[in-house]
């Protein structure tokens, strides 16, 4: 039996994420809905689950990880947008993939996606490789398959970021659906 990957949008209808050039909960459902069609072009199995209903960040989490844990699943995606503290910028500041610290399968698999995502849009790798271990995000901890990534696929407050992601957005999204779609296929 084929095992689907469950993909949501980062935080919620009501609990607004990054914003400045573009707005990180609109971009995050664009793209997670994107993934899961490319995916299942590719002949896998996804769902897409976006939170709408939660007012406050933690019961957003708290509903995210719910609806993940309640699937039977291979893998469990997060689908975000980042910003840095200093305003609007020019500069490329990149992507990078979030992992639960310590798990090297899913520092390789996140390295593989946010290289994927460098190589179809040009942005650049941040952290190295495009990876940050993280030991606080209850997504990552408290998803209860302990295979689980979180993307920030650009950042809003870069023109350069937002540039490229605009211009790649269907490579972005089917070179991600590619690395997904290999590393399930390898199961």
């Amino acid at each position: 039996m084929r095992l689907p990957i469950i993909i949501s949008s980062g935080h919620g209808k009501h609990v607004p994420g990054a914003r400045c050039i573009i707005d990180e909960v609109t971009e995050a459902r664009h793209v997670a809905e994107r993934i899961s069609q490319e995916i299942r072009r590719l002949g896998g199995m996804s769902g897409v689950f976006h939170e709408d209903r939660q007012t406050n960040a933690r019961d957003n989490v708290n509903e995210i990880i719910r609806v993940h844990n309640s699937f039977l699943r291979l893998l469990d995606v997060s689908v975000h947008f980042n910003a840095v503290n200093g305003g609007r910028r020019i500069a490329g500041i990149g992507t990078e993939t979030l992992y639960r610290e310590g798990n090297t399968e899913m520092r390789r698999l996140a390295s593989d996606v946010s290289k994927a995502i460098t190589g179809a849009s040009g942005l650049i790798l941040r952290r190295g490789d495009g990876t940050w271990g993280r030991t606080n995000l209850g997504f990552l901890n408290r998803t209860d398959l302990g295979k689980a990534i979180l993307l920030e696929v650009c950042f809003v407050n870069s023109e350069t970021d937002v540039a490229l992601y605009k211009r790649h957005f269907s490579a972005i999204c089917a070179a991600i659906a590619a690395t997904l779609t290999v590393w399930a296929n390898g199961r």
